[in-house]
């Protein structure tokens, strides 16, 4: 063997590099695959997944065992921007300048936040609602309610991120689209100070289809209607035609690419008669009702939503609502007001919105970009 004379042989410097090499990838490896193991992750356990819907399937014990999972946190994949504010603006026809001028972003865009681009360089996450990887017997799911609490607002440049976790999974009811279970989750918002924005309980049904004929719907019960007739302060209604059109805008500003939002046949397959609009559109909808009534500088700071029926390309969504308490706190009118959004059959959504209104009930009209 050849050696260097000021040093160990070249294959022993060779061979002691390559072991130090090989160690390094180890440890590498090994805290790699640590990390992994103990990052909060949103496992599919054994559960399959359904081809059609993308949604995993599996038994109720099984989705059951999902109570208390906490999934990753996850960033938004863009800042707070103004196109984005403007063009969910647009979809709800909310002129409030707070919006337009402000770089506040809506209250009601706070779910899109959670949603990924459909394409984007290197891969789209898997940014899934754990409802969906829940497995469960149910192929498709629904939003049926959801509550969401306001801390503070988000404003063009901030960065947006949140984590889900899972609060329950029913046992199996029968619903008007067939027998499924409800699943309770809790998406926590922060902003990139890790000052929590908002939080937002939501209740989607996981079911199987009973299909019927779409003409076989039968009208919503509007026994509530009746109730929000009483005494109270009445808001302006606010109606807006929901073409086809609108429906793919309310996919495209929400970043809600849920196929029912934009495939009809998908749509037909869960039960319904054509897409219909999402959650965020219905959210935005009552926010903008509630604030153009409340006047400049008024804050949503709660809002509960109960999703009775869809609303389908084709209707009219009227909103309308009434005043049903007021107190005061720090010199500020703090309003209840109980809200609703109705289309062809009746009542599709019924909430309840607490306001914020800055040095009480003034006279003034909100300040819009519109004339």
């Amino acid at each position: 063997m050849r050696r260097r004379a000021d040093g160990p042989s070249v294959v022993a410097v060779h061979d002691a590099r390559s072991g130090a090499q090989a160690f390094g990838l180890l440890s590498r490896a090994v805290r790699t695959l640590r990390e992994q193991l103990l990052a909060p992750r949103r496992l599919r356990v054994s559960a399959m997944t359904a081809p059609d819907t993308g949604v995993a399937v599996g038994t109720l014990e099984e989705g059951r065992d999902w109570v208390g999972r906490r999934g990753e946190v996850r960033t938004a994949p863009a800042p707070v921007c103004e196109l984005g504010i403007r063009n969910f603006c647009s979809l709800v026809e909310d002129g409030n300048a707070a919006y337009w001028i402000d770089g506040v972003s809506p209250p009601g865009l706070l779910l899109g936040y959670s949603f990924d681009l459909p394409w984007r360089p290197g891969g789209s996450e898997d940014r899934a609602l754990l409802g969906q990887d829940i497995p469960l017997p149910g192929r498709y799911l629904i939003n049926v309610a959801c509550d969401t609490r306001f801390e503070r607002e988000l404003r063009v440049g901030d960065t947006v991120s949140m984590v889900e976790e899972v609060l329950a999974v029913s046992d199996e009811k029968r619903t008007r689209l067939g027998c499924g279970s409800f699943v309770t989750t809790r998406m926590t918002f922060s902003n990139q100070r890790d000052e929590v924005v908002a939080t937002n309980d939501n209740v989607m049904v996981r079911y199987t289809p009973e299909m019927a004929p779409p003409s076989d719907r039968p009208p919503v019960d509007d026994r509530r209607d009746a109730a929000a007739a009483g005494d109270g302060e009445r808001l302006a209604p606010i109606r807006i035609h929901v073409d086809h059109r609108r429906v793919c805008h309310n996919a495209a500003a929400t970043w809600d690419w849920f196929p029912g939002h934009h495939d009809p046949a998908y749509a037909r397959d869960q039960g319904q008669p054509t897409i219909y609009v999402s959650t965020v559109f219905f959210q935005g909808l009552l926010d903008r009702l509630v604030t153009e009534w409340a006047g400049p500088g008024a804050v949503v700071m709660r809002r509960k939503l109960q999703i009775r029926a869809s609303l389908f390309a084709g209707e009219d969504a009227v909103a309308d609502g009434r005043v049903v308490a007021r107190t005061v706190d720090g010199g500020d009118e703090i309003v209840e007001i109980e809200g609703r959004v109705s289309g062809a059959n009746g009542c599709c959504v019924t909430s309840e919105i607490t306001v914020r209104r800055p040095g009480g009930a003034g006279t003034e009209p909100r300040r819009s970009t519109t004339p």
